[in-house]
């Protein structure tokens, strides 16, 4: 697997991300929780979520609750981020259906950081206020 800037493999960042969301709606994700959001058994997220609470990026509990930490937090809020500004150009700029947008915008968001994030996140912002956003979805 390959390390991404946070210093975690993309997985690890998935696991992340998806902890964060199911933390917004409900302050304790359960594994049952994350491995229905990544689609993968409860064990593989028992080991996955002991690791990154080595790590000190979450918070676990032996009843199956997790958390995330505050370095946690700060870097599934960027993983957030970055997930939803790929999917927003994938899907509303470039038209792709949504599935395929999500897809594309997941494997994108662990390897386009730093200044080349930053200067896709102003092309972005460019397209958003194109009054003609349909003549780059052909």
């Amino acid at each position: 697997m390959t390390e991404m800037v946070s210093g975690l493999t993309a997985v690890q960042e998935d696991y992340l991300e998806a902890i964060y969301r199911l933390t917004v709606e409900r302050k304790v994700a359960r594994n049952k929780e994350i491995a229905e959001a990544l689609g993968v058994k409860t064990a593989t997220v028992t080991g996955a979520v002991q690791h990154l609470a080595e790590l000190g990026y979450v918070n676990y509990e032996s009843h199956g609750y997790v958390t995330l930490t505050a370095i946690g937090t700060k870097l599934a809020k960027e993983l957030l981020e970055r997930h939803e500004l790929f999917y927003e150009f994938f899907h509303e700029i470039l038209g792709l259906e949504e599935k395929v947008a999500d897809e594309v915008a997941c494997r994108t968001e662990h390897h386009i950081t730093g200044e080349p994030y930053r200067r896709f996140r102003n092309l972005v912002a460019h397209f958003q206020k194109c009054p003609h956003p349909e003549k780059y979805q052909n």
